[in-house]
């Protein structure tokens, strides 16, 4: 296997591997950030309904979690394990695109700057050019994963 076909291929399974560790408590944190809102002004609509949000037009509600330990325990009570990863597909697929884009880039940077397998290890400067390139490319991938996740919470 080529050796950037094998950098893409880490990335996803190292993008893949994060993901599911993460997602549940992204999901924690989601329901703990949005327990106390119950209904906000419909008859606001885009922006309107999020000023209307922030400026406490919202109708309060009572607190469902105690803490982030309940959270878990209450999620997974009721809705079982998989509670805990509604809705994970997307960020999956964007976090192993992500890592994936970031691997490749990160590691034909440093074939580019002079690495070759038994040679002489890169300088800390040389490693830094390939991070900032690698981390130039990423956001192109990385910003709309985000904007389509932001939309869809």
């Amino acid at each position: 296997m080529a050796e950037p076909l094998k950098d893409f291929a880490a990335g996803c399974v190292g993008g893949f591997a994060g993901k599911l560790l993460d997602y549940p408590l992204d999901t924690v944190k989601v329901l703990l950030q949005t327990q106390n809102v119950q209904s906000v002004n419909s008859s606001s609509s885009g922006r309107a309904s999020v000023a209307a949000a922030v400026n406490s037009s919202a109708v309060e509600g009572p607190v469902v979690y105690r803490g982030a330990w309940h959270c878990l325990q209450h999620t997974v009570e009721t809705k079982g394990v998989q509670g805990l990863y509604k809705g994970i597909s997307s960020p999956l697929l964007g976090s192993m695109a992500e890592n994936a884009v970031l691997f490749f880039v990160y590691n034909n940077c440093k074939r580019a700057l002079g690495e070759v397998p038994g040679g002489p290890e890169l300088t800390l400067f040389q490693l830094a050019l390939a991070g900032a390139g690698a981390g130039a490319v990423v956001p192109f991938v990385l910003t709309p994963v985000e904007l389509v996740k932001c939309r869809l919470q």
